[in-house]
């Protein structure tokens, strides 16, 4: 009952919106959703700051917001009954089978998801090497603060994600909530896509469509039961347009629409750096607008509101960044080497110019073309290759590449990492055009116009300032989201004769995401015969036995103060679960012999009684290095699992 504590005070947070602005659920939704995203960031930074981030603590806190939540809801209630209708009051009109098939498809993808998300053990990968290694991390320690680690991504990436999988965790015991982090901001985008459409002065028709495009995305139906973030900050970007929007229907621009803005495009940064990207057209186009009917003064009046809720949200996070790094942003630019670990130059572009920018938007569309025919797939690299020729670019120059990454056509793919989305850039791709060479548009749809530019701005500029990565699909949920209600708008204004097989063409989407859903989740459905321990290995089951084998012979070893030695992109996050599972818990687990700039993070000295060293395959370096310094410190080998991945060592 505790680990529900939070969704008990977002529920009392959503009441008391839709008492006090009594303007329909889904509009008290996104309010309700920003006002929680800032209690969890308040609660986490506050118990940090005293060092009393523990499952007792947090649980008072959320009893504490119920409560007051709770009171304010039950002295306006009398006082508002018209928020009665309101809230209850159908969003969409159900008139014909079409339109029901697809409210009910669009549910199956919500509840599907929701089941896989529960259900499922998270094994994903960057999950195991830091989303989720750092929550136990900040249980253990009792505080957000920065640690020594061998990976720094435990502590520059944006955190606000796994601040909410810490609530939960630490309300649960374990890690069975966390998913559901990201399957609420699916249900969230979905409900603040429909909004967005209603803000473009169309009709609910529009907004079921859009709101089917969004649930679609291939990648959105894999992420949304996965431990990662795209769809959270995607979730906190779509509250950042439609606040946008809102405040653009206004003269003046009233304080609560502003604070809207900068609290969702506070969280968005909290969450995902990507973020800064997707809202400058966004914001830039804001600023814009609102030149022609404000005066200077009350327009960088605004813009302080933004800026004021978005460092109030990020500074905790900031200001431990700049302690450690000297950059709010973590790693700063030529500052890797001294950290042990990528800086900034391994995220962003070092060469610039049209040639080079039009081979990343190539490049970037191209990830998603993966298909099972190595002739298709061949075919498509020779095109993609034949246009880098002609530009005179380097079709993998490492300038605008990620650091060992040559660029290829991925095959099909169902995993949350790789997955693509061809039919919806086809389609976004289509719906912008309707749009932008519509004459008729251009002139009387002047907001829908500058909504689908922005757009197009986002994804160009992701493109101009971050390498090609093979993984960049992911990152670019945001974009799919967001273009959603372009695509949704335009098939809303089909003819009526052809509305049949736009609704048949929606079903046809609705079934290839549950499709998608399916076969996602394949490797999980082969480990549910396993111990939960072993399910962490679904996507790596040649990994598990090294682990399994390592947590048994720790927990004969009756050693609670284990010394963690890895390279910086080991899997972290099982050990603890599977030490857990041996009965040997709570054990202490922190890195040693740490080489980074997060060493000066030891406040205390740290005497283990058994030291594991992981490694990746590649890695045999740390293993040499991993003997030195054992050697140094006089431990006995206890044992040693071939070919050299993990080695433990006791003390005699």
């Amino acid at each position: 009952m505790a680990a529900l504590l939070p969704l008990f005070g977002f529920a009392v947070i959503w009441l008391n919106v839709s008492i006090s602005c009594p303007k329909g659920w889904r509009r008290s939704f996104i309010s309700a959703s920003l006002i929680w995203g800032s209690v969890v960031t308040a609660l986490t930074e506050l118990l940090s700051l005293v060092q009393e981030l523990t499952s007792e603590h947090v649980a008072l806190a959320w009893a504490a917001v119920f409560v007051a939540a709770g009171g304010v809801s039950v002295r306006h209630s009398v006082a508002a009954r018209p928020w009665q209708r309101s809230f209850v009051r159908p969003s969409f009109p159900w008139r014909d089978a079409g339109t029901v098939l697809l409210g009910v498809g669009l549910l199956c993808i919500v509840r599907v998801t929701g089941i896989i998300a529960l259900d499922k053990v998270p094994a994903n990968y960057d999950s195991m090497t830091y989303h989720l290694s750092r929550t136990v991390h900040w249980q253990q320690n009792q505080s957000v603060a920065h640690y020594p680690t061998h990976n720094l991504r435990q502590l520059y990436q944006n955190p606000w994600a796994e601040f909410a999988m810490l609530h939960f965790r630490l309300l649960s015991g374990d890690d069975t909530l966390a998913q559901g982090v990201q399957w609420f901001s699916m249900i969230g985008s979905l409900i603040g896509v429909s909004l967005i459409v209603e803000r473009l002065k169309r009709t609910s028709r529009a907004a079921l469509l859009s709101a089917v495009v969004a649930a679609t995305v291939p990648m959105g139906v894999l992420q949304a039961s996965s431990t990662q973030n795209d769809y959270v900050v995607t979730f906190w970007l779509v509250c950042a347009a439609y606040s946008i929007l809102t405040a653009m229907d206004a003269g003046p621009v009233p304080l609560p629409d502003a604070a809207a803005i900068g609290v969702a495009s506070g969280l968005a940064i909290l969450t995902k750096g990507t973020a800064y990207v997707f809202l400058l057209p966004f914001l830039g186009w804001f600023g814009l607008n609102r030149m022609r009917v404000l005066p200077l003064r009350s327009l960088l009046r605004v813009f302080a509101v933004i800026a004021g809720a978005v460092v109030l949200l990020n500074l905790g996070h900031w200001l431990r960044n700049y302690d450690l790094f000297g950059s709010p942003l973590g790693l700063s630019a030529g500052g890797g080497a001294e950290m042990g670990e990528e800086d900034l130059s391994a995220y962003g572009n070092e060469a610039f110019g049209p040639a080079y920018l039009v081979s990343n938007i190539v490049r970037n569309l191209a990830i998603h073309a993966g298909t099972s025919s190595p002739q298709i797939t061949q075919a498509l690299f020779n095109g993609v290759a034949s246009l880098h020729r002609w530009l005179g670019v380097d079709l993998s120059d490492p300038r605008t590449t990620w650091k060992g990454k040559e660029f290829a056509i991925p095959r099909l793919a169902f995993d949350e990492d790789h997955t693509g989305n061809p039919v919806h850039v086809l389609l976004i791709s289509w719906a912008s055009a309707a749009i932008l060479l519509n004459g008729r548009a251009r002139r009387h749809d002047r907001r829908l116009v500058a909504y689908t530019l922005a757009c197009l701005a986002a994804f160009v500029l992701f493109c101009g300032v971050f390498k090609w990565q093979p993984w960049h699909s992911r990152l670019q949920l945001p974009w799919f989201v967001l273009s959603a209600p372009v695509v949704g708008l335009v098939l809303a204004q089909v003819r009526s004769r052809r509305r049949r097989l736009v609704d048949t063409s929606a079903l046809l989407l609705i079934a290839t995401a549950l499709l998608w859903a399916y076969y996602g989740t394949h490797d999980y459905r082969q480990a549910r015969e396993y111990p939960r321990g072993w399910q962490y290995f679904a996507s790596q089951p040649e990994w598990g036995v090294p682990y399994v084998h390592a947590a048994d012979t720790l927990a004969d070893t009756g050693c609670t103060d284990i010394g963690f030695y890895a390279s910086s992109d080991a899997w972290e996050y099982p050990l603890w679960t599977l030490l857990h599972e041996t009965g040997r818990f709570p054990v202490r687990i922190e890195h040693v012999n740490v080489q980074n700039v997060s060493q000066r993070q030891q406040s205390t000295p740290f005497d283990p009684c058994a030291v594991i060293v992981i490694a990746r395959p590649v890695s045999h370096k740390l293993v040499v290095e991993s003997k030195t310094f054992i050697q140094q410190g006089a431990w006995d080998i206890v044992s040693v699992w071939v070919p050299e991945t993990m080695t433990i060592y006791s003390t005699p």
